[in-house]
């Protein structure tokens, strides 16, 4: 049989066993075999939630499992692949250890530590998926949707931080005139809360600002400290004087932290290397960094004005929603 009849077969078999999550592990099963790792993780995806879960125990539960972790580490998902492990492990009373994709999973190359340094390169990530854009961080557990058509301004990992900065489109606020904002986060690792909160208590002070309004707020159901700050000798034109928001909140680090930032790799958008002396091509994945272990508190700045601050938060509050703290 043809790829295509084996593709249309598959589908007929859907639509004829449509609560049948075998049907889409065999799917499944037949991309990773024909290196297809874009339609590979999809596949298992839909089939472990008919199932009921990675960790749903049925009579098939060991060899799904052999079979998701091998297409994880296929489409260069190694959390999830590490997490189907897990289950595996628990399941069968095994050592991940022993496992063969093991020193796949758990490379050297991956390593991070909270006293490290990473430049631009290793610590950030930009992908396109469809349409959409996002800056992607393994390293902090963080993913941001950002637009094709804004600046950024980005800084590695080094001295226990790194920083984001994005500045919005223009916005206007007089019948002739426009300014724009700028957002940034400042993550912050191997280092205590406390300091990241005087950092922001002095922050939304500074330069003769004042604290107008201190509450707590939830970002994407964290737990925030949030502080409103104005300042009126700081754009005293037509944008009516300085108005911003600070949130501070921390994540927690858990061996799968980062778990819904992974996405798998489209090998179609990739140059293999020159047949090596068997004839074959091979394509190498640039190892992205493991998430730091430990707690990562975030400082979040929205630099405005007065004149188009309800604008400026919900053009903040619509990136935050996008978001994905890890």
């Amino acid at each position: 049989m043809s790829y295509d009849e084996i593709v249309d077969y598959g589908n007929a078999l859907k639509k004829k066993y449509p609560r049948e999550y075998r049907t889409w592990w065999i799917m499944g099963s037949f991309y990773a075999s024909s290196s297809i790792s874009i339609e590979t993780y999809p596949e298992f995806e839909t089939a472990a939630k008919m199932r009921g879960g990675l960790d749903k125990k049925d009579q098939w539960l060991v060899p799904f499992l052999i079979d998701y972790i091998g297409a994880c580490n296929m489409a260069g998902m190694k959390i999830h692949a590490r997490q189907g492990l897990n289950y595996l492990c628990q399941y069968t009373d095994s050592k991940a250890e022993d496992y063969v994709l093991y020193p796949l999973l758990y490379s050297e190359q991956t390593e991070s530590s909270l006293d490290g340094t990473y430049d631009m390169y290793n610590t950030w990530y930009f992908t396109q998926i469809g349409d959409a854009y996002r800056i992607d961080s393994t390293l902090l557990g963080l993913s941001i949707p950002v637009q094709g058509n804004w600046s950024l301004r980005i800084n590695g990992y080094e001295n226990n931080r790194s920083f984001i900065s994005i500045q919005s489109d223009t916005m206007k606020i007089s019948q002739d005139k426009q300014t724009s904002v700028s957002f940034s986060i400042f993550a912050f690792a191997g280092i205590e809360r406390s300091e990241v909160d005087m950092y922001a208590s002095s922050s939304a002070q500074s330069n003769n600002s004042s604290i107008t309004k201190k509450e707590t707020v939830s970002v994407k159901g964290i737990k925030a400290d949030s502080y409103t700050f104005e300042n009126p000798q700081i754009y005293n034109d037509e944008r009516e004087g300085m108005k911003g928001i600070i949130l501070v909140f921390s994540v927690p680090y858990n061996e799968f932290s980062g778990l819904n930032i992974e996405r798998p790799v489209d090998y179609s958008t990739m140059s293999a290397s020159e047949p090596s002396e068997d004839g074959m091509s091979y394509f190498r994945l640039k190892p992205k960094l493991d998430r730091l272990e430990g707690d990562i508190h975030f400082f979040i700045i929205l630099d405005a004005c007065n004149a188009c601050f309800d604008e400026a938060k919900a053009w903040m509050d619509s990136i935050l929603d996008g978001c994905i703290f890890e």
